[in-house]
């Protein structure tokens, strides 16, 4: 296990900057996501921490030392790749034990951690086996076991479950938390899918343009968004947004002629230009909602519903319980607990009140 301290690191290439003066750090046996839209900046940080890609300026530390100097092979580090990257002429067991055979570790400690990694990974049974003959799911077990065999003091993963198929997805997600809790080392991995990020995180690092938005646990991050960018990035569906004005009665009047109420916080952001966000769960149908809207599409996934409806503000998602089923077409409104409206300045685009 090893801390990781990133200190002021920046990417240019040329005159375009991608990364912006990034600072984290992260704790031993930690496992942190990063997060983010494509283009964000949170491959190359990656790239930079494993030494695939040299910083314009700042320091990568790991356990202590730092490394902007030092090859990737000194790093001690192992990264799993979107693209599986086995060798399709080596079987399972020899595409896991290549690296410790090229480092010409001891037999005994090679057969070892085959055995162990094998053991952890449910991959006992195939390691007679070549690439070719294993599933997508289990060609990932063996590009994690191929890095789990050097045991390193960080892993990295970049974007490792991209290339499967939606159910294979969940469960290769609860194995690769279930191995970081096993093994116990520090983890940084990159994804733009905010449902991976929320459900294998200790922390969420959510960058935007270069720039670090928001750092924090997935609840953190999903209660209280620092920025309009992570309210709207976090959660599945987006937050809904209301543009307008702060009275000082403590609420909303949106352009469309809402009126949503605010806690008493709010009474010093009087006459104040702000945008409103309320999560889907917050919504609910009620009589004489301060919202008017029009039901023009409702989806039951089970479990719950989702409605969408049109107002003067665009469209609305509310979350339902599952036996809910508002019309097509019907007029309905909405209202919102004070407690539950996200404020933010709507120049900024920061949060205005916990």
């Amino acid at each position: 296990m090893a801390a990781v301290d990133i200190r002021n690191v920046a990417k240019s290439f040329g005159a375009l900057s991608v990364m912006n003066d990034v600072n984290l750090s992260i704790e031993q046996g930690e496992f942190i996501v990063l997060v983010g839209p494509s283009g964000c900046g949170k491959s190359t940080l990656l790239r930079i921490i494993a030494g695939l890609e040299e910083a314009s300026r700042g320091d990568i530390v790991i356990a202590g030392q730092r490394v902007n100097d030092l090859e990737p092979r000194e790093r001690d580090i192992a990264m799993v790749f979107q693209s599986y990257a086995l060798y399709p002429h080596m079987r399972v067991e020899a595409n896991l034990d290549f690296n410790m055979r090229l480092r010409k570790r001891p037999k005994p400690e090679i057969e070892a951690s085959v055995k162990t990694a094998a053991g952890v990974l449910g991959l006992d049974t195939l390691l007679e086996r070549f690439p070719r003959q294993l599933s997508g799911g289990q060609r990932q077990r063996v590009a994690m076991g191929r890095a789990i065999v050097r045991r390193p003091q960080l892993f990295l993963f970049d974007e490792p479950l991209s290339n499967l198929d939606a159910k294979l997805r969940v469960q290769m997600r609860a194995e690769i938390r279930k191995l970081h809790l096993e093994i116990g080392a520090t983890s940084i991995y990159v994804t733009h899918d905010q449902v991976e990020a929320m459900t294998m995180a200790d922390r969420i690092v959510v960058m935007n343009k270069g720039n670090v938005e928001q750092v924090g646990s997935p609840l953190e991050l999903y209660d209280k968004p620092s920025t309009l960018f992570v309210a709207e990035f976090i959660g599945s569906p987006s937050m809904n947004f209301y543009r307008g004005t702060v009275g000082p009665d403590c609420k909303i009047r949106t352009r469309a002629g809402a009126v949503l109420p605010l806690s008493p916080a709010c009474r010093a952001l009087a006459g104040q230009e702000v945008v409103a966000g309320i999560r889907p769960e917050h919504l609910s149908i009620t009589d004489e909602g301060p919202i008017a809207t029009q039901v023009v599409l409702v989806e039951h996934l089970g479990p719950e519903t989702f409605a969408y409806m049109e107002g003067e503000q665009g469209l609305v998602c509310v979350r339902l319980p599952r036996d809910a089923s508002p019309v097509r077409g019907s007029a309905v409104r909405l209202s919102v607990s004070p407690q539950d409206v996200h404020v933010f300045d709507s120049e900024t685009q920061r949060r205005l009140i916990d």
